[in-house]
């Protein structure tokens, strides 16, 4: 048996990867340039005599030795849930992306519902009762508008992504760095977003065959939110396009389904803790002033789904990264 070390990559897309001493790992390097990559190379053992001739590079821990790895999904799912918080709560710049992307997001569908609504086409039936039509402008300028502000938010989970995935490799990037990186890769994105949008719309259509329809529709989309949790990670950071992009997130996911699930059952407790409170707080300011009540309660709402949607996508990002390298 060989000794763990770097070698040739057998598969031949790198300059060498590294050996554990049982088996080849993820961890590539070319140019003396380290990264990860997840091809499964051929089960042939290295020779000692075909080593990396003097290839210096940083120790590669081996997975098993990883602290994190002997803990129980639950507990691991804390550990990564309490370092996302502090890795969200050191950068308060992420809790302006939500909040700017959820307003652009409302302009593009409100567009979208104002062009809907001019296009309507008022027509007698041959029996003279009068309908309303839309014409076929009115619904391609609907699905444009969706499509847009899904790209709108998949652009802002991007940016928060990209500055936690930074602070996690040891620098540091504001929200402008992120949002050129994004754009960087725009044409993925917009890709993955016209991709989801089709996929869910599709998964409604199971709504019209009534009850048992709704209940699929509602496991089909929980299913396709987990299998997809990694999908904006890899598309920024590995490089790929949507579809492959969904391939190696559900291959990530198969691994981790059980941090996946836990995290975000996490932040939707969480988030009905706050709102309790919140809903007793604007109750009570309706009854002393009604407009004040409405108020509380729709900046409260907006302040908890911005905390959501921040601590939701740093916590994919942490666990992405989790998945990939086997530590933090």
């Amino acid at each position: 048996m060989a000794n763990s070390g770097w070698y040739p990559d057998p598969s031949s897309r790198h300059q060498f990867r590294y050996f554990d001493g049982n088996e080849w790992t993820g961890h590539v390097s070319d140019n003396a340039t380290q990264s990860w990559d997840d091809f499964v190379v051929p089960s042939n053992i290295p020779q000692e005599s075909s080593n990396s001739l003097g290839y210096q590079a940083s120790p590669v821990p081996k997975f098993s030795q990883t602290p994190e790895l002997k803990m129980g999904r639950i507990a691991r799912s804390m550990r990564l849930m309490k370092v996302s918080l502090n890795l969200a709560g050191g950068q308060p710049g992420l809790f302006v992306v939500p909040i700017v992307s959820g307003l652009a997001q409302v302009v593009i569908v409100g567009i979208g519902l104002l062009i809907l609504w001019n296009t309507r086409i008022q027509a007698t039936d041959p029996y003279g009762f009068h309908r309303t039509h839309i014409a076929v402008i009115g619904y391609v300028a609907m699905a444009a508008a969706i499509v847009f502000s899904t790209y709108v938010n998949v652009v802002g989970r991007g940016i928060i992504s990209d500055r936690a995935y930074a602070t996690l490799q040891g620098s540091r990037r504001s929200n402008s760095d992120a949002l050129s990186d994004c754009l960087a890769h725009s044409h993925k994105l917009f890709g993955w977003a016209i991709y989801s949008t089709v996929v869910r719309l599709l998964m409604n259509q199971l709504r019209r065959f009534g009850f048992a329809g709704a209940i699929l529709d509602r496991i089909g989309q929980v299913a396709w939110s987990l299998v997809t949790l990694f999908v904006i990670p890899v598309i920024l950071f590995e490089s790929v396009g949507p579809t492959q992009a969904v391939k190696r997130s559900a291959h990530l996911i198969r691994e981790r389904w059980g941090e996946g699930l836990a995290g975000t059952g996490v932040v939707g407790i969480v988030f009905m803790l706050l709102a309790m409170p919140l809903v007793l707080l604007a109750v009570l300011a309706g009854i002393v002033f009604t407009p004040l009540g409405i108020a509380v309660a729709i900046l409260g709402f907006v302040g908890l789904m911005t905390v959501a949607s921040v601590v939701s996508a740093v916590y994919n990002t942490v666990l992405y990264h989790y998945a990939r390298s086997g530590s933090l």
